[in-house]
């Protein structure tokens, strides 16, 4: 009798089904997983996956991001996260500072849009790189956007501290406080 091809695929897959049952198929397997769990926590395979990894790593991972859809996709969860981290601190800093539950400029009330307020770095950010608390932190005035947002975080958003070092202001007061001479904004003078 001939089988169809149909047929040789269901009586395998009923033999699978009825080996796996056995004692036998289930002592392989406990065996083999201990064996996988040993290999993947050796030294052997990390050392190569190491080795792997700075040797084909980056060709991987630019064939990967290439791709159109893994492309769009990453900038989308990308930008989801920093603009969660980015309210996140906005939040905090306006309900401590102007106590307000909305985002808004410490100087001039702006909540119109989330898009117009930025953070501020009330002394300025080369003269914080030089107060001693800050550097115990690991402050830098090179953190900016996402790395800073983290470090705030990170920090508790400085709470512990008796200085206040950021506010939050629309760009026009941070940009206006920028460029006078006393750091002040028009509006609080």
């Amino acid at each position: 009798m001939v089988q169809t091809e149909e047929e040789r695929k269901e009586n395998r897959r009923k033999y699978q089904q009825k080996y796996r049952q056995t004692e036998a198929y289930k002592e392989s397997r406990k065996k083999g997983e201990v064996n996988r769990k040993k290999y993947f926590s050796s030294e052997q395979y990390k050392k190569k996956k190491k080795e792997y990894w700075q040797k084909e790593g980056k060709t991987v991972r630019r064939k990967y991001f290439s791709k159109p859809e893994v492309w769009k996709n990453t900038q989308v969860v990308a930008k989801k996260y920093r603009d969660t981290a980015r309210l996140e601190v906005l939040q905090y800093y306006s309900k401590r500072l102007s106590n307000s539950d909305i985002p808004c400029c410490r100087c001039c009330g702006l909540n119109d849009y989330l898009e117009f307020l930025s953070l501020d770095h009330i002394p300025g950010a080369k003269i914080m790189d030089k107060i001693p608390e800050l550097i115990d932190l690991g402050y830098s005035s090179e953190l900016r956007n996402i790395p800073l947002y983290k470090w705030i975080k990170k920090n508790n958003y400085l709470s512990n501290l008796q200085t206040e070092y950021f506010q939050i202001l629309c760009h026009n007061c941070n940009l206006a406080k920028g460029h006078s001479k006393d750091n002040k904004c028009p509006h609080e003078k």
